[in-house]
């Protein structure tokens, strides 16, 4: 019964992290709920299966960068006409560098420590978050592909990746929502949030996971959060190809709601 219900909790938060619900949200959730802990590290996990399903635009990356180097040497390469591969694999990494300093802080000096405790809290984050989902949706678009991003935009993104530290805004939510608002197609948007989010929760799970507590538990939760990364995204690019991702508002506002009303029973 104790491995389904960490295989439980680690899809869910699998599921979660992928799609832009809030993936620390469902796993605070779940553990104040079930009284059972998930290992530390599943961000490792839905790494994985964003790599797996995001493979094509990961080399193509990769080749950019190749390509880069190659013309460098040459002198012909020309930052203003850097491809949209060229400018995510500059930039991406970069836009996970601010949540990078902000999960140190965390784990080495206690920043946030304790801000999940309240229930009350992470619903109002629940809220906001169907906000944002709505935006995405709803924005102007300037019709921009990742060639147009500026440094300073890259920035802001990262900026904004590392509220989704806070238990009730979502990692992926936050960078493709924002990149929405800033006038970037879809599916840009999209690109850029999963390269993005694959740097940061590596990051995050190589400075989270217990090495020393790598046992049975572990790896269940891991497969299982694997399994609903999996899922999640799926759904997520079928939902940003129909333009529809905002339909989520309506489950993250329940959710906060359910989540405020815990908090007085």
């Amino acid at each position: 019964m104790e491995t389904i219900k960490i295989f439980l909790g680690g899809l869910l938060e699998g599921l979660a992290s992928a799609l832009p619900l809030s993936g620390s949200a469902h796993r605070l959730l779940f553990e104040k709920l079930s009284q059972k802990t998930l290992p530390a590290g599943l961000e490792l996990a839905v790494a994985a299966a964003m790599l797996l399903l995001f493979y094509k635009t990961a080399r193509e990356c990769l080749k950019g960068i190749g390509k880069m180097i190659a013309d460098s040497r040459m002198n012909k390469f020309r930052w203003r006409k850097a491809s949209r591969h060229q400018k995510m694999a500059i930039y991406a990494p970069l836009a996970a560098v601010p949540y990078w300093i902000l999960v140190f802080l965390q784990k080495y000096y206690g920043f946030l420590e304790g801000i999940g405790e309240s229930l009350l809290l992470v619903g109002c984050l629940l809220i906001a978050n169907a906000g944002l989902l709505f935006i995405a949706d709803h924005s102007i678009e300037k019709n921009w592909d990742l060639t147009d991003l500026t440094f300073g935009q890259a920035i802001k993104l990262g900026l904004f990746q590392g509220a989704s530290l806070l238990p009730g805004f979502s990692r992926t939510g936050m960078t493709f929502c924002m990149a929405r608002n800033m006038g970037f197609k879809a599916q840009a948007a999209l690109d850029f949030s999963v390269m993005t989010a694959i740097p940061a929760l590596i990051g995050k799970g190589l400075m989270s996971v217990d090495w020393t507590m790598m046992g049975r538990t572990f790896w269940v939760a891991l497969a299982a959060a694997f399994l609903g990364a999996l899922s999640g995204l799926y759904l997520l690019k079928l939902l940003v190809k129909k333009e529809k991702i905002s339909v989520l508002m309506f489950y993250s506002a329940a959710l906060g709601i359910a989540a405020m009303i815990l908090n007085f029973i």
